[in-house]
C-alpha cells in the first residue's frame, strides 16, 4: 500500500494504493484577479517534506511552493497534500502565503484532474442546483449518476462525490470543508475539477479545501475509507453511520410514502399498500408518511396542524389504527413541513 505525490512534466501526480490521477490545471482567485496555472513543466519552486500525524494516522506531508507571476499582484501559495502510511487516501488543501486575502468567492479556487486511473464504470454523486446555489425546483436533493467514463461523459456541477472502478481497485473523489470554506466536483471538458468556494466576501480564508482522494477493494469500503478520513480531518458537523446510535424502528425493514404516492399519499392508499406488502409475506415495521399529508392552501402555505381532511378522513390517528391492526406496522412517522410544502 503506497501514497505519492509527485510534482511532474504532466502536472501533479497522484498515486494511492495504484490508483493515479494527475492535476494539470490550477486556477486561484485573489486580490479580485484570477490567476491560472498550467501545472504540467511548471517549476513548482520550494519543495518541503515533513513527517506528520493527525486522528487519521502517520502520513507525510508535502508542500508545493509557488509565486504567480502577476506584476501588479503576485500571489504567494502553497499546495499541500497529506499522504497517509497505514490507509490509501491522500488529501489536498491550498493554503495562501501569508497576509495573502483569498476572499469569498463562488470559486477561490479549482484544481482540474484531466487524468483518473482508467475511469469506468463510475458513479458520480450530484446536488441539482439553481443559479443561486439551492436546490432546483422539482429537483432530488442529490441524485446518483451512473457513467461508462468520468472523463468522457462530463460530470455536471456540484458534485457531492465521485466513485469509480480501475482494476480490481475502487477509488473515492470526495470534497471537503475546511478554514470556512467548502469544496465540490465539477465536469470540465475532458477533466474534473476540485472547485473551493468561500461565500462570505469579507473574509479572508486561511485555507481552501480541494479533495480528498481513498481507495479500497470495493466501492462501499473506498467510501467508508473516504468519509473516516473527512470525519476525521475536516470540520463537519456529522458522524459516520457506525458511530451513530440507531432508533429500534430503522433496525428493521421500512415504507416511506414518497416513491410511490408523492404528494398524492392518502390513509387509504397507504393502509392498502403496507397491508398488501404484508400479505406477500413482506414485514413492513415501520411507515414514513412524506410530505402531502398536511393542510395546504392553493399556494402550497400551510393551512392548519391535522391532516388534509379529504385524503385521511379520520385524521392521523385512524390511519395509524389501521396500519397498526391491518398492517402489523409497530411505528409511524411524517414529514412536518411548517411552511407548507
Amino acid at each position: 500500500m503506497t501514497t505519492s505525490v509527485t510534482w511532474n512534466e504532466a502536472g501533479l501526480e497522484l498515486v494511492a494504493d495504484g490508483v493515479r490521477a494527475v492535476a494539470d490545471d490550477l486556477t486561484l482567485t485573489a486580490w479580485g484577479e484570477r490567476h491560472t496555472l498550467a501545472l504540467g513543466g511548471l517549476a513548482a519552486g520550494e519543495v518541503t517534506r515533513s513527517q506528520s500525524h493527525d486522528e487519521l494516522g502517520p502520513h507525510e506531508l508535502l508542500s508545493f511552493g509557488y509565486t504567480t507571476r502577476s506584476v501588479r499582484n503576485p500571489v504567494a501559495f502553497r499546495l499541500m497534500a497529506r499522504c497517509y502510511d497505514l490507509e490509501p487516501v491522500i488529501l489536498l488543501e491550498l493554503v495562501p502565503g501569508f497576509d495573502q486575502p483569498i476572499l469569498g468567492t463562488e470559486e477561490c479556487a479549482s484544481l482540474r484532474l484531466r487524468t483518473l486511473s482508467a475511469c469506468r464504470r463510475a458513479v458520480y454523486l450530484h446536488q441539482r442546483v439553481n443559479e443561486y446555489g439551492r436546490d432546483a425546483v422539482g429537483s432530488w436533493w442529490a441524485q446518483a449518476l451512473c457513467l461508462a467514463d468520468a472523463a468522457r461523459d462530463n460530470p455536471w456541477d456540484w458534485g457531492l462525490g465521485l466513485v469509480w472502478e480501475t482494476g480490481d481497485r475502487h477509488a473515492a473523489l470526495l470534497p471537503m470543508r475546511a478554514g470556512g470554506a467548502v469544496s465540490r466536483l465539477r465536469g470540465e471538458g475532458q477533466g474534473l475539477s476540485l472547485v473551493a468556494s468561500g461565500w462570505c466576501g469579507k473574509h479572508r480564508y486561511p485555507r481552501l479545501p480541494l479533495g480528498l482522494l481513498a481507495v479500497d477493494d470495493s466501492p462501499a469500503g473506498a467510501l467508508d475509507r473516504g468519509y473516516r478520513a473527512v470525519s476525521a480531518l475536516c470540520e463537519w458537523s456529522f458522524r459516520r453511520r457506525e458511530d451513530k446510535p440507531v432508533p429500534e424502528a430503522f433496525e428493521f425493514l421500512g415504507y416511506s410514502t414518497w416513491p410511490g404516492h408523492g404528494r398524492k399519499v392518502t390513509g387509504q392508499r397507504v393502509v392498502e399498500a403496507v397491508s398488501a406488502l404484508r400479505e406477500q409475506g413482506v414485514p413492513v415495521r415501520w411507515v414514513w408518511l412524506e410530505e402531502g399529508w398536511q393542510q395546504v392552501n392553493r399556494h402550497q402555505q400551510l393551512g392548519g396542524w391535522g391532516a388534509e381532511p379529504q385524503r385521511f378522513p379520520g385524521g392521523l390517528e385512524a390511519t395509524v389504527r389501521e396500519l397498526q391492526g391491518r398492517g402489523g406496522v409497530r411505528h409511524v412517522g411524517v414529514w412536518l413541513a411548517l411552511q407548507g410544502g
